[in-house]
């Protein structure tokens, strides 16, 4: 997910940000337009981490930051991946449309 890529990307790890302070690193980390991943979305993911406790919000400001919870799943996860994990391999919502058609030298099995 772009959301704990960027977040824990190594040598830019940062305690906390803001949205916009994130989806600026986003946008400019994975090569993308405004268009392309927006900062609506970018909030949508972030309740959705905040709320599977990964992400905390700091008092009443706007900034965020992860929980010890969050750390602890990232690295559990990029162990469990092996040496080359340098990400965690989480996904709580993909923007991109599923893919639909049938891979080749696959066939759909119809459960009827």
């Amino acid at each position: 997910m772009r959301l704990l890529e960027t977040v824990l990307q190594p040598g830019t790890f940062v305690a906390d940000w803001t949205t916009r302070e994130l989806h600026a690193r986003i946008l400019a980390r994975q090569q993308l337009t405004d268009g392309d991943y927006k900062l609506s979305q970018l909030r949508y993911d972030l309740a959705k981490l905040r709320a599977k406790g990964l992400v905390e919000r700091l008092g009443r400001t706007r900034r965020y930051r992860l929980t010890a919870f969050g750390l602890r799943v990232w690295r559990v996860t990029s162990e469990a991946a092996g040496p080359s994990a340098r990400t965690p391999r989480l996904r709580c919502h993909d923007h991109s449309p599923p893919n639909t058609q049938p891979q080749p030298g696959r066939r759909r099995v119809s459960r009827d």
